[in-house]
């Protein structure tokens, strides 16, 4: 090793018992985005709300929602979207995450500590599988979380932990958690007794 060189810190994964739902961190080989800032316009009473510092961020979709659209046709597409967000957002809700953005079936929230945003994320997984969907349809939502330092600028948050976390959960499949390298270093120890992680 080069002097002066840093050393990556190993991915690593988390896995729940049931539902089956993969935790991964995956970060190596990932570049960013050259703008720090991603921009979502709100009141300046929300925006004062938001915290700042370091922060866990949340990114979701349903895998596959195109193809679910055709098949179900818009009526009960629009049914099984209501249910989806209904579902997050109760499960972001119950540790005091914050809906910052949600377009489609993509959302974007953020959370004061890992381990809430990962409690959440876990609650929403299994919910997700409890749930019965119009037409039997498969839904499988993939999350990505990243907790890093950002603030907030006028038209929102600020940072490159805001892109990190986007291209985690970009990264994902249906069903998975994706945690950045990170954050499964900060939730290490402190994981609920049924979750664990590996690499």
């Amino acid at each position: 090793q080069a002097h002066g060189a840093t050393r990556r810190t190993p991915p690593r994964r988390v896995n729940p018992p049931k539902p089956p739902l993969v935790f991964a961190a995956e970060e190596k080989g990932r570049t960013l985005a050259s703008s720090g800032e991603l921009r979502f316009p709100r009141t300046g009473s929300f925006m004062n709300a938001l915290p700042t510092g370091t922060v866990t961020f949340l990114f979701s979709d349903i895998q596959g929602s195109t193809q679910l659209l055709k098949d179900l046709g818009r009526s009960d597409y629009g049914e099984l979207l209501a249910l989806h967000n209904d579902v997050l957002r109760e499960a972001f809700e119950s540790v005091g995450g914050v809906e910052i953005d949600r377009q489609g079936d993509s959302f974007f929230a953020v959370f004061t500590s890992a381990g809430a945003a990962v409690e959440a994320a876990i609650a929403a997984q299994k919910a997700i599988a409890r749930q019965e969907w119009p037409g039997r349809a498969p839904v499988r939502v993939r999350m990505g979380l990243h907790s890093g330092e950002a603030t907030v600028g006028q038209d929102g948050y600020v940072g490159f932990a805001v892109h990190q976390a986007s291209r985690i959960g970009d990264a994902g499949h249906g069903g998975q958690i994706l945690l950045s390298s990170t954050t499964a270093g900060l939730l290490e120890h402190d994981l609920p007794r049924d979750v664990s992680l590996r690499d």
